[in-house]
């Protein structure tokens, strides 16, 4: 029951890249979304890390986590679409996002696997929000391009 209520935003993906859209946080575009969903991500995985465990703030915690990491992916993939158009190479991004978006999902899998077995739950939290946090970075990087 609970991976069926913290899948919810991902049931709802395409209401993500509608709001992506729509919005355009602080006049940023998808930096902002960068900006302000990663920390709200990671204070997500903070709390969970560093409160007293429980089935209502798991449950809450993983909501609030996939709620703003759907901001995040939604704003990552927006930028690949614009790159994508602007260098006329949307089948080149599109392989090679493909690559870089599914290889580090089965390591995952397998390493969540392990990380399950042999850490703690303040350990496993703590692990997500240290790879979450070098994410932010991309709110702030500014390409140019050629």
């Amino acid at each position: 029951m609970c991976r069926l209520l913290t899948g919810i935003p991902l049931y709802i993906g395409f209401a993500f890249a509608l709001i992506r859209d729509l919005w355009n946080p602080f006049g940023w575009r998808d930096p902002g979304y960068f900006r302000i969903f990663v920390p709200l991500t990671v204070g997500a995985f903070a709390w969970m890390a560093f409160s007293r465990l429980s089935y209502s703030g798991l449950l809450a915690g993983m909501i609030l986590a996939m709620l703003s990491s759907r901001f995040v992916m939604s704003a990552y993939q927006g930028l690949i679409a614009l790159l994508a158009q602007e260098t006329l190479m949307s089948g080149r991004l599109s392989a090679l996002f493909n690559i870089f978006n599914f290889a580090p999902q089965v390591a995952v899998t397998f390493a969540w696997g392990y990380a399950a077995e042999h850490l703690s739950p303040r350990q496993t939290f703590s692990l997500a929000l240290a790879l979450t946090l070098p994410i932010g970075l991309f709110g702030f990087w500014n390409p140019a391009l050629s």
